[in-house]
């Protein structure tokens, strides 16, 4: 019987992680914007997430999470989450109809549960070469221009599902883009990450790195590789401690 169970909790361990990966965008190509995804869990299920979703003509949203617990919990969370923005992106008019309505709606389902999550929504224009986005609690998104000036895109709002209301009117900021723009989403597995110093990896190594990459004219696939192996090679560990994301935008 224990040998069942054992055999039984393997098989949804595996169930779990096949329907989380499955939610995750691994390449978009579109006119004018390439997008490469990826995600390293801690263990075999993650509560870290993104979507890339076109809204309509020229225009599509890139959304990035990581809910503030791990394992099949967080996991459960990022799937409703998942359809949730699925649901509300085609009816968006701007990043913050979907960061306030995700936030009340995970109160009203989620609140009692004391699970939270960092999340950063942005509308990437491709007519008028411009992104609005709006952050709350995660780490800020990383512009870099083609002549290697970087650009800190920072969370204005507090965590999802934190309070009822945000604790003030959802805004958006904007950033124009240009030919050869990269922006690059994290969850804080990279910049959290620690030596065994007790050192954080942090943003400006985190910027130098991807900076490098960049000069290299590294496509996304093979930039987000070498941020992450810089990352394993900077805390020295076999096994890391959190789940970690990259998403790379790049703008042709």
């Amino acid at each position: 019987m224990a040998a069942l169970t054992v055999q039984a909790l393997d098989r949804d361990l595996r169930l779990a992680e096949k329907v989380f990966l499955s939610l995750l965008p691994r390449r978009v190509t579109l006119d004018g914007v390439d997008i490469f995804t990826r995600v390293w869990p801690s263990n075999h299920v993650g509560g870290d997430y993104a979507t890339v979703f076109p809204s309509r003509e020229g225009q599509l949203y890139v959304c990035v999470s990581d809910v503030t617990s791990h394992g099949i919990a967080s996991s459960l969370l990022v799937t409703r989450v998942d359809s949730f923005v699925r649901e509300r992106v085609p009816l968006a008019h701007h990043p913050c109809e979907i960061v306030e309505e995700l936030n009340k709606f995970l109160c009203e389902h989620f609140g009692d549960l004391g699970m939270f999550l960092s999340f950063f929504c942005a509308d990437i224009d491709l007519k008028k070469m411009q992104l609005s986005y709006a952050g709350c609690g995660h780490p800020p998104a990383l512009l870099i221009r083609p002549n290697g000036q970087t650009k800190w895109l920072e969370s204005q709002h507090p965590l999802i599902g934190m309070f009822p209301e945000l604790s003030e009117a959802c805004f958006i900021d904007r950033e124009p883009l240009e030919p050869g723009d990269r922006v690059i989403f994290y969850t804080d597995g990279i910049t959290e990450a620690r030596n065994p110093a007790g050192d954080f990896f942090g943003e400006e190594r985190l910027a130098e790195v991807a900076a490098a990459g960049v000069a290299d004219d590294l496509p996304g696939c093979a930039l987000s590789e070498r941020i992450y192996s810089e990352v394993r090679d900077f805390t020295g560990h076999e096994t890391q401690d959190d789940d970690v994301l990259l998403m790379v935008v790049s703008v042709r």
